[in-house]
């Protein structure tokens, strides 16, 4: 970008943050095995089925995860892009993107923090639509956490609304295993993907 964008781009992430409500809301669920063919089955009755690279026996809580950074930031974008201003609406709705990837950070962060605390291992995060696992699973997700105790609701596209939110798995074991602290690129199978982190973990 040139001084102008870069400039345009440091008063959009500024304004965002001013826009934002940040939450998160997780729920924690005991392990009762994993099944044959790859599902964790839940002390709550429910089952989850697990992309390969995730189906580590020595799990022993699956914790579901939801976070947002609210509704009026979206809303100002709609605004602005109403009144023709679809500059300043695409740089907005950018820092919206990276700011709702740092609450989803922040929230893997303390609860890395909650795990050794209770002298636990933390795996990577995985959401339904990635890899192997279906967008469906939203479903699943929700029923596992209160969404709708930070705002967040599932349209029956699978969707979230608010948009700039996001929803994730996270496993807990007692032991720590060869599959800890791996960048989630590294053990994804989707190699065309053009979101691709290369690099080493």
């Amino acid at each position: 970008m040139d001084r102008k964008m870069n400039d345009l781009s440091l008063i959009m992430i500024d304004r965002a943050r001013r826009l934002i409500t940040p939450a998160t809301v997780y729920a924690v669920h005991p392990v009762i095995t994993l099944s044959p063919n790859g599902a964790l089955l839940l002390e709550n009755g429910l089952s989850v089925s697990l992309p390969p690279h995730e189906q580590d026996p020595q799990t022993r809580y699956l914790a579901a995860v939801i976070c947002t950074i609210g509704p009026t930031l979206e809303e100002t974008c709609r605004q602005l892009t109403k009144q023709g201003d679809l500059l300043h609406a695409v740089f907005l709705d950018g820092a919206g993107v990276s700011l709702i990837e740092a609450v989803g950070e922040r929230a893997y962060e303390l609860m890395s923090q909650r795990a050794r605390s209770e002298r636990l291992f933390i795996g990577c995060r995985f959401a339904p639509g990635y890899a192997s696992m279906p967008m469906t699973d939203q479903t699943l997700l929700f029923r596992l956490v209160d969404g709708a105790a930070i705002g967040v609701y599932l349209k029956k596209s699978m969707v979230m609304t608010p948009n700039k939110s996001l929803s994730f798995f996270v496993r807990l074991t007692s032991e720590k295993t060869s599959s800890r602290h791996i960048l989630k690129c590294q053990s994804c199978q989707t190699r065309d993907c053009k979101f691709r982190v290369h690099k080493k973990p």
